[in-house]
């Protein structure tokens, strides 16, 4: 059995992980909405009419956003790739391989480059209808702060729907990628950068073992959120069990022996 100190140490580190995933997050909001804040300002300059408002009906105006779309994908993935390597510069490379891998189909990048994206949809909207109901600028990215988690319940978004306005996501209402999945860029993106550094950590974690010639592990509950899986997952598991984490946010520690 897994002596205390060993316990601790495992406890410790999923503690830091975690502190990690909650950085990465803070610092992805804040990214998010310093880039609206730039579109609101940039969008202003132009005199589009409210109803022709979109940001390709001017190539200046896209030019411009592009750009500041460009350096937000930029800003996520230096942060998620920083705290995926946190102090193990002598394993960066081999951490940013495992982070950068395809899963799924795709990898951390076209994920993020996909999800940012929707996010240009999502401001579009909110300043097209805040330009038609007469808002400044201010108020607007006070609207869009928010409503970050569920954007198309912008109040202003929401009133100009069937008023005649020709941004993307007012003239479809809004837009669902179907039951259960989220349409709000700011989950997505949020979640996909903790997710994927809970994975760089974990993957690195039994990468250590495995070098140090580990041949199991013990798992054990990290957190009092009912999980059946984690319940059913405490005990020991041969090496060839581990799977960097039961679920996405899981906070289960494991031992190696």
């Amino acid at each position: 059995m897994p002596t205390e100190v060993q316990i601790q140490e495992a406890k410790q580190f999923i503690s830091l992980r975690v502190e990690a995933e909650i950085s990465s997050k803070d610092n992805i909001e804040r990214y998010m909405i310093e880039a609206a804040r730039k579109i609101i300002a940039v969008s202003q300059k132009y005199n589009i009419p409210p109803r022709l408002f979109r940001f390709s009906s001017n190539e200046s105006l896209k030019e411009e956003v592009d750009n500041i779309i460009r350096e937000l994908k930029d800003n996520i993935i230096y942060a998620t790739e920083t705290l995926s390597v946190y102090d193990r510069e002598e394993d960066k490379d081999s951490i940013l391989s495992f982070l950068n891998a395809i899963r799924y189909g795709k990898t951390f990048k076209q994920r993020v480059n996909e999800y940012v994206n929707r996010y240009k949809f999502e401001l579009e909207a909110a300043i097209a209808a805040g330009i038609f109901l007469g808002k400044t600028g201010k108020d607007t990215l006070s609207v869009i702060k928010r409503s970050l988690s569920a954007p198309y319940n912008n109040p202003d978004i929401k009133e100009s729907f069937g008023k005649g306005l020709s941004a993307t996501r007012i003239e479809t209402k809004g837009i669902s990628y179907g039951v259960g999945k989220s349409n709000s860029a700011y989950n997505l993106i949020t979640t996909l950068s903790r997710n994927d550094i809970g994975l760089a950590w974990m993957w690195w974690y039994g990468e250590q073992a495995l070098k140090n010639g580990a041949t199991g592990f013990y798992s054990f509950r990290g957190s009092s959120y009912p999980c059946a899986l984690c319940d059913d997952m405490t005990g020991f598991h041969p090496i060839q069990d581990y799977k960097y984490k039961w679920h996405v946010n899981c906070r289960c520690y494991f031992v190696f022996v």
